[in-house]
C-alpha cells in the first residue's frame, strides 16, 4: 500500500535516523549532526527532492490497473474483480500488485445479486418521464447512465475513444434548477473511486496551476457547476493526451494518458465549443 510522502515527514525521517546512530557512542557528536541537519535541511531536500522523481518506472509499473475485461474495486477485506460475467474478491496477497492508499474504499465488500442496492434505486428514480401526472420508468435513460456509472468507475481509457461524462439537466434554463440528483451522483462515485473535486465556477483552464490540485492517485476530476462561459474545448488535450501538472513551487510532473483521471462535470447551461 503507496501513499505520497510530505517533505516534513522526510525531514522527520532523517532527525529520527540521526537520533539512532551509535557514532562510537559519541551523543555529542550525534547532537551536532543533528542541529547540523536542522541548519541546512531545507537547501538540502529542496535540492535532493527537485532531483528524484515522484515515482520510478519499476514502481509505476506495478501499480494496479483495469483492463479491458476487468475492473478492480479495493475494499477492506480484498480486491473486488468485476467482469462481464463475474463478480470475485481477491486477497491483496495473492493479487501481488500494489495500491495506493487514497484508492482504498473504507469498507467491507459483500455482493448479493438478488438486492438492488440503494445507488441502484436511486439510478432508477432519476431515470423517469411524467406521463399524464404519473412518473414512469425510461429504460432508454437508465442504460445511457448506467453505461455513464460504467465509464467512470473503470480505470481503463481507450485511447481512440476520450470521453468526459457531463451531467446537465434535461431543459436548458438559465437559472439554478437542482434536485436533479446531479450532486448525488458524484458522491456515489466518489465513494468508489478516488475524486477530485473542482469548482466550475472558478476553475481557470488557461492557467498553468489549473491542475495543481491533482495527484498520482486521483481517478476522477469532478469540475462541478460549470459556468456559461466554460469553455469544453479546452479540455481536449487533457482528455486526449497525458495530463501535465504543476505545482507552486514543485516538479511539474505528466500522467500518461491511459492512467490519467477520468473527467465528470456538472452544468446547467450549454457548454460552448464544437466537436
Amino acid at each position: 500500500i503507496m501513499s505520497l510522502v510530505s517533505e516534513i515527514r522526510i525531514r522527520h525521517f532523517v532527525l529520527d535516523h540521526i537520533k539512532k546512530l551509535n557514532l562510537f557512542g559519541n551523543e555529542y557528536k550525534r547532537d551536532v549532526l543533528g542541529e547540523e541537519f536542522r541548519r541546512k535541511a531545507e537547501p538540502i531536500l529542496t535540492t535532493t527532492l527537485k532531483n528524484l522523481k515522484l515515482i520510478n518506472e519499476k514502481v509505476d509499473n506495478e501499480v494496479i490497473l483495469d483492463t479491458a475485461e476487468e475492473v478492480y474495486l479495493l475494499f477492506n477485506n480484498g480486491i473486488a474483480s468485476v467482469s462481464k460475467d463475474n463478480v470475485n474478491l481477491i486477497p491483496y496477497k495473492e493479487f501481488g500488485k500494489l495500491v495506493w492508499k487514497n484508492q482504498l474504499i473504507p469498507h467491507d465488500f459483500e455482493y448479493d445479486e438478488s438486492k438492488i442496492s440503494v445507488f441502484e434505486q436511486f439510478s432508477k428514480n432519476v431515470c423517469t418521464n411524467r406521463i399524464d401526472g404519473d412518473l414512469i420508468f425510461n429504460q432508454e435513460k437508465h442504460n445511457s447512465l448506467v453505461s455513464a456509472i460504467g465509464y467512470l468507475l473503470t480505470r481503463y481509457k481507450k485511447g481512440s475513444e476520450p470521453k468526459a461524462i457531463i451531467l446537465t439537466d434535461e431543459s436548458i434554463v438559465n437559472s439554478e434548477e437542482g434536485g436533479t440528483g446531479k450532486s448525488l451522483f458524484n458522491e456515489g462515485i466518489g465513494k468508489v473511486r478516488s475524486m477530485l473535486e473542482m469548482d466550475g465556477q472558478t476553475f481557470d483552464l488557461s492557467s498553468k496551476f489549473a491542475f495543481s490540485d491533482v495527484e498520482l492517485y486521483h481517478e476522477i476530476i469532478n469540475i462541478d457547476d460549470c459556468d456559461d462561459n466554460f469553455n469544453f474545448k479546452n479540455l481536449f488535450h487533457s482528455l486526449t493526451g497525458a495530463m501535465k501538472v504543476e505545482k507552486k513551487n514543485q516538479n511539474r510532473f505528466t500522467i500518461e494518458a491511459n492512467k490519467s483521471p477520468k473527467f465528470c462535470l456538472s452544468t446547467n447551461h450549454v457548454f460552448k465549443g464544437v466537436g
